[in-house]
């Protein structure tokens, strides 16, 4: 079974066994059991929220590398100028798009959020990493007038194309089960996203400056895990109290 739904049948890029395995070591977050696939979630039970809230910061411990700026003369005439987003250092060294998530909260379905969205803009994707939960709808559109061809792939997901000719399209896709989908464009190779989709409503993606916050919380304890493209992965074990905040830091470097 595919772990995404979408608005209109594309064909199915299958992974091989061998690829599929492959894949699992370059995923950070993937289970370690990558050849027994996470099931899809299919309860619509609402999730259970809390009234406490988590925040804190992530930082770039060291020089961040340099960014480089890339050649985007291929793409859509009056093109901006593009640095390359893999490590986004800003202010007090606070690390940008650094995705953090609660591993034992309860999972349920986000057939009933908003849809998230992700957009083609100037030959590059916006935002860089998302995320979103399982069954929550994600609105894949361009607002470029040059050709974009969209390819979706993860460890716990079958590959996908979709074709944006024009500026306006949009394509909504759903995903049945947990995990990190990568994404990419054949037509211009720079292009490049992450998509992280969490079995529960409890997540984040850090700030600009590096912050984030979660509310809503419930009280308990919880593996927390703040996972970035290119840097892995940091893990903390939280206790939560009911009506309390807590602040939880974490620190990356190469």
């Amino acid at each position: 079974m595919s772990g995404i739904r979408e608005s209109r049948g594309v064909p199915a890029l299958k992974f091989g066994p061998r690829t599929a395995r492959l894949l699992c070591l370059l995923v950070p977050l993937c289970s370690s059991a990558c050849d027994k696939p996470t099931p899809p979630i299919v309860a619509l039970a609402q999730p259970v929220f809390g009234t406490a809230t988590m925040s804190g910061h992530i930082r770039f411990v060291g020089t961040p590398p340099e960014r480089k700026m890339i050649d985007v003369s291929t793409c859509q005439t009056g093109t901006k100028a593009l640095q390359e987003e893999t490590i986004v250092v800003g202010v007090n060294g606070g690390l940008k798009e650094v995705v953090i998530t609660l591993n034992d909260a309860p999972t349920t379905s986000g057939n009933q959020q908003l849809a998230a969205t992700l957009d083609q803009i100037d030959c590059r994707y916006v935002p860089h990493v998302l995320a979103l939960q399982v069954g929550q709808p994600l609105s894949i559109t361009s607002s470029d007038s040059c050709f974009h061809n969209v390819y979706l792939r993860g460890t716990n997901t079958e590959g996908r194309n979709y074709n944006f000719q024009r500026a306006g399209i949009v394509e909504t896709v759903n995903f049945d089960r947990p995990g990190i989908v990568e994404t990419r464009c054949n037509v211009h190779p720079w292009m490049n996203a992450s998509i992280v989709v969490t079995g529960s409503p409890f997540f984040a993606v850090s700030a600009a400056d590096g912050s984030f916050t979660i509310s809503r919380v419930p009280a308990g304890r919880y593996e927390v895990v703040a996972w970035h493209p290119i840097l892995g992965k940091k893990t903390a074990t939280i206790d939560v109290a009911a009506d309390g905040a807590i602040e939880v830091n974490f620190e990356f470097g190469t």
